[in-house]
Formats: C-alpha cells, structure tokens, sequence
C-alpha cells in the first residue's frame, strides 16, 4: 500500500481478523467503504475523543498543560454519550478515549460501555502508569486497543 492511495487488494486482510471476532461491524465498515471508495463522499473514520485534561505526568510532547483551562468542566458521561452518538451517525467507526491521562477519570469504566464498544473499534491512550491494574477491568469493559505514549 503506498501512503495516500488505497490497495484495495490490502483491506480485506488488513481487516479481516479483527471483523472475524466482530462480526457486528461488518455492516458499518461496508457501509464507510462504500461512501468512501463508491460514492468518493468524505467520510468520518476515527474520532479522539478527550474524557480529561488531567493527568499525573508532564510530558514535553503533550499538549495537555498549554489546552487546561481552569473551572473547565469535563464532558459528563451523558455528553459523551451524546457526542459518541452523532460521531456514530456521521461514519466513525473508530473511537480512540484520550486526554489528559483517561485513566484517572473516576468513572472510566461506565464511560465506556457509553461508547458503543459493540459498534466502534474503542482504544485508549494512556501514559501507562495506571494501566496495570486496569487492563483486564478495559478489556471487560470493551476496550481493545491500548496505547502508551
């Protein structure tokens, strides 16, 4: 596959696995690469999506500190919702939680069943300092990518 052109040779085994163990996706990913390839429409694919700003680290490369507001509130679990919802009905099928470190919102693991784990790919990004503790409880609540940064 060469950057910016697709091989539509490449899809189906680039997808393939992971739409044998979810298979309730196929007609989501069938319908964003019918958009996509057949109608030439834009379409929304993968969306990050902040919980938090906070976060335990200060990393150089993050932007957390310089987008922190003070007395910014967090979106609530029924904004997120709400917004998971809407990025749903305009194609996303891939939904990455982020902040901040998303592991130290308190209610995470109810954040994410509001995701639609069932109907997106959901992964997270992490710093990795909480995550031990936490992968087994991710999985269980639908989480199936990590990424540490």
């Amino acid at each position: 596959m060469r950057f910016g052109k697709l091989n539509l040779v490449d899809l189906p085994r680039k997808h393939g696995a992971y739409l044998a163990r979810n298979p309730q996706m196929i007609p989501r990913i069938a319908r964003s690469y019918w958009k996509l390839l057949v109608k030439k429409e834009h379409v929304l694919r993968g969306v990050e999506l902040a919980i938090t700003y906070n976060c335990q680290a200060r990393c150089r490369h993050c932007l957390q500190t310089e987008l922190i507001e003070p007395g910014r509130r967090e979106f609530t679990q029924s904004e997120i919702e709400r917004t998971v919802k809407e990025c749903m009905e305009a194609g996303a099928i891939y939904i990455n939680i982020t902040g901040g470190e998303p592991l130290l919102r308190p209610d995470l693991l109810e954040i994410i069943p509001r995701c639609q784990p069932r109907k997106v790919l959901l992964s997270i990004a992490t710093n990795g300092i909480l995550l031990g503790p936490m992968v087994d409880k991710l999985w269980k609540a639908g989480i199936r990518m990590v990424t540490v940064s």
